[in-house]
């Protein structure tokens, strides 16, 4: 299967926009941006969770060499320990998606906090810190329905996929710190904007450097 007949085959199926009622969809580019498509009608199309997974893994088949196609991917992949990404199925891509979806309606979406409402009227540019959803804390509830699904997409690893995740935990740990701002605390390799190498204080402990 390639992308441009998987596009086709569910244009000719359902057209452009033939999801309806409160089904879960994600829109997408046919053409991708980063390769000067546009956001005419014309050049979208709406998906399911597990199709819009599978249209971007047949992307970087289809243009191997272009690294935002890759980081669009990748991005689609649910964090593990250390922040490793882990390989998962479309099914678990649009399981995940479901359960997020869940839980960001209403009063549950970041966005309508006052405080992420406010730090989006205060930033134009919504990268890195400055995004409305940087350092907001997902509730534990949430946390465990992501673990539960991320540990059912490792048990389906081989032993040569899970060593290598393992060995890139490794090496990212190796090049990572700490880093603090004084409220929030993060685990990169590089310091991001307006933080020290550090940790937050907490009751009982010193704070690590």
């Amino acid at each position: 299967m390639n992308y441009d007949k998987f596009i086709q085959d569910i244009l000719e199926l359902r057209g452009r926009f033939g999801i309806t009622g409160d089904e879960y969809k994600e829109r997408h580019h046919i053409v991708p941006k980063c390769i000067d498509g546009s956001d005419e009608e014309s050049n979208l199309i709406d998906l399911y969770a597990r199709e819009h997974f599978i249209a971007h893994k047949l992307l970087i088949e289809k243009y191997p060499d272009n690294i935002k196609l890759k980081r669009a991917f990748t991005m689609m992949l649910p964090r593990g320990k250390n922040k490793v990404r882990v390989d998962i199925t479309p099914e678990e891509y649009e399981e995940l998606r479901l359960i997020y979806s869940e839980a960001n309606k209403g009063d549950n979406n970041p966005a309508k906090r006052p405080e992420v409402r406010k730090k989006i009227s205060e930033n134009s540019n919504n990268k890195g810190e400055n995004n409305p959803r940087y350092g907001v804390r997902l509730d534990d509830e949430l946390k465990n329905k992501i673990s539960i699904a991320t540990k059912l997409a490792m048990n389906k690893l081989s032993p040569d996929k899970i060593k290598k995740i393992s060995d890139a935990k490794k090496k990212y740990n190796a090049v990572s710190s700490w880093w603090t701002n004084g409220e929030i605390e993060v685990f990169r390799q590089i310091c991001p904007n307006g933080f020290v190498k550090g940790r937050l204080k907490r009751k009982g402990k010193k704070n690590a450097s």
